[in-house]
């Protein structure tokens, strides 16, 4: 962690994002999708990006609709992303978050149907992962750093398929790491011993 870094840890950090890393704002913090496209294909003939994250989504500037509805709209969009990912030969990811939790489901991880806004968002994608934390914090009131990665969708049989991951996340790195989960020991049936008197001649 940063606190933990020598001066020279830190600059040697600093210099490895400035030569890996663009970050990309806009001066008023109110992007809307047409720039965030026309700034990728900037990026990409400037920089020579391979990937772009969008994190998260809802800090995109929603049009006033219309006729169109979100729904339409959202659809447009990852359409409209999938063809310049493509086009520019790269990979783009897009961070969005679920709606308000259904307590039908209860405390179940969230699929890509109950992101905000659309349906969409599991239909157009090639790829979907969720990260999910059950608690925050154990019973015994300490933090709680398991989670869950749930890889919900998968296109191509050659990058994957849907599958759940046992995380962790190490407090001294501020990473997550996969572990194995310790499976609950059976209970073993008592074998209940006749006396020789319940013995049948």
């Amino acid at each position: 962690l940063e606190w933990e870094q020598s001066d020279a840890e830190k600059q040697e950090a600093d210099n490895f994002i400035r030569k890996h890393f663009i970050f990309l704002n806009h001066t008023n913090n109110a992007p809307n999708f047409e720039w965030m496209c026309n700034k990728i294909q900037d990026m990409k003939s400037r920089y020579g990006i391979s990937v772009f994250i969008l994190h998260p989504w809802n800090k995109l500037e929603t049009p006033e609709f219309g006729k169109m509805s979100e729904t339409l709209w959202i659809g447009k969009c990852l359409d409209h992303l999938t063809n310049l990912a493509k086009l520019l030969d790269i990979h783009i990811m897009i961070q969005a978050h679920p709606a308000k939790p259904d307590m039908k489901h209860g405390n179940s991880p969230p699929t890509a149907y109950q992101i905000a806004g659309s349906a969409h968002w599991f239909n157009k994608p090639d790829h979907i992962f969720s990260l999910w934390r059950p608690s925050f914090q154990n019973e015994d009131g300490t933090r709680n750093t398991e989670a869950i990665l749930n890889v919900c969708k998968t296109r191509y049989e050659e990058l994957g398929y849907p599958r759940s991951l046992n995380l962790r996340m190490n407090l001294d790195t501020g990473c997550f790491e996969s572990f194995e989960k310790e499976k609950p020991k059976s209970k073993k049936k008592t074998q209940i011993q006749k006396h020789w008197n319940d013995v049948d001649d």
